[in-house]
């Protein structure tokens, strides 16, 4: 994503130089087109993760208008707070004393015992 990004702004410069030959603009635009579906994926995902926490978050991921860069940073936020949940509880259980089993005696099976 990164490689993306500065290839893209490597163009960008280019373009202020100088201007494009039609393959270039397209070339560009396929560059932006990759980047805005990358990070669209990182955003579904992170919501898909949010929606187990947050029913509000979940829905509304993809509002128009809204920027990407501050509803991932709330999901991971999100998404943190409810590991470190999930890793507290695992704790307080593994502190937790297992039930003991109840010793079950054997009965005494007169016919069992006795072979005529």
């Amino acid at each position: 994503m990164a490689q993306l990004r500065r290839e893209i702004a490597a163009q960008r410069r280019r373009i202020v130089k100088q201007q494009l030959t039609p393959k270039q603009i397209s070339e560009r635009t396929t560059l932006e087109r990759e980047l805005f579906m990358l990070k669209n994926q990182r955003l579904i995902e992170a919501g898909r993760k949010a929606k187990r926490l947050s029913r509000r978050f979940g829905r509304g991921i993809l509002k128009t208008g809204e920027k990407i860069a501050p509803v991932i940073k709330r999901q991971s936020r999100l998404i943190r707070q409810q590991q470190l949940r999930d890793d507290a509880i695992q704790r307080k259980l593994a502190k937790r004393r297992p039930r003991k089993k109840k010793k079950t005696q054997k009965r005494f099976d007169p016919i069992g015992e006795f072979n005529f």
